[in-house]
């Protein structure tokens, strides 16, 4: 508690600084105007230059305090009891780590993975990480080749390799409705996918056993794709992200930095948890 009081006490005065920046700027601009209106030509072009420099480190300041809390609270809420907690704002997963999930196609190119507030840590033996992704693959619409764009959150988990063999991804219908999907998971995937209520499943090998698609049920249904293998498991949720933008618009709190803000945490980390801990 200390830790978490230490650190609203920091984003506060980073907070406070923000905001007396911005009106030391909005000063600036308001005496360059006068001075403008008063014909007070060198005056005025300090001023601005003044309000233009004073509005640089304002946003310098303001993008280092957005990072600060974002991670802050990742630490202590969404990432709450992890030990061995790191935070990437940019970067954290790379396309190779991607493509190696086997979940979707990715298109040619730069720009084709943009990884977003990583951060990993480690309980009860596993591994869990997550990241907010943008990414994209060739998809035809209406006889036109375009491109088709995703955007959400992605979590995952490691640990020690399971005994049970299966290599599995669930996948909700209505992204299988794209024929260039169905051709990159069905080269991956040797067995003819199964088709169940809202998903469909692929795998390389062994079929999913019905105790299986009995825990299934109780993985949220925001859940776009569901990747298992028998030393990890992942999954993507389209369009829900754990971050947003309530830094700098609210003040820091030890109650808002414990805020779990992807409600569906505590049910994947528990099924990724009994699928690398279950003997099949």
């Amino acid at each position: 508690m200390e830790e978490i009081n230490a650190k609203v006490e920091q984003l506060g005065r980073a907070n406070r600084n923000n905001r007396i920046m911005a009106v030391v700027g909005a000063v600036f601009c308001a005496i360059a105007v006068l001075m403008l209106v008063r014909n007070q030509m060198m005056i005025s072009a300090v001023m601005a230059a003044a309000c233009i420099a004073t509005f640089f480190l304002a946003r310098e300041m303001n993008r280092s305090y957005v990072q600060q809390a974002t991670e802050a609270n990742l630490r202590y809420g969404l990432g709450g009891g992890l030990d061995r907690f790191s935070y990437k704002p940019t970067g954290g997963m790379t396309e190779k780590e991607f493509q190696a999930l086997e979940l979707l196609p990715l298109a040619q190119g730069k720009g084709r993975l943009l990884s977003r507030n990583w951060f990993s840590g480690e309980k009860d033996g596993l591994t869990l990480s997550g990241s907010e992704v943008t990414f994209h693959f060739k998809a035809e619409s209406g006889g036109t080749a375009g491109y088709h764009f995703l955007s959400g959150s992605l979590l995952q988990a490691k640990g020690p390799r399971r005994t049970g063999e299966e290599d599995l991804l669930f996948l909700r219908e209505e992204l299988c409705q794209y024929p260039e999907v169905r051709e990159y998971l069905e080269e991956i995937y040797t067995q003819p996918p199964r088709v169940l209520e809202g998903w469909r499943c692929f795998t390389k090998e062994q079929l999913p056993q019905d105790w299986l698609l009995e825990k299934l049920k109780g993985v949220p249904e925001t859940v776009t794709a569901l990747r298992l293998s028998p030393d990890a498991a992942a999954a993507y949720l389209d369009r829900r992200f754990y971050t947003g933008s309530k830094y700098p618009a609210s003040m820091p709190t030890a109650q808002r930095l414990r805020e779990n803000t992807l409600p569906e945490r505590d049910d994947l980390w528990q099924f990724f948890r009994w699928w690398l801990s279950v003997k099949a």
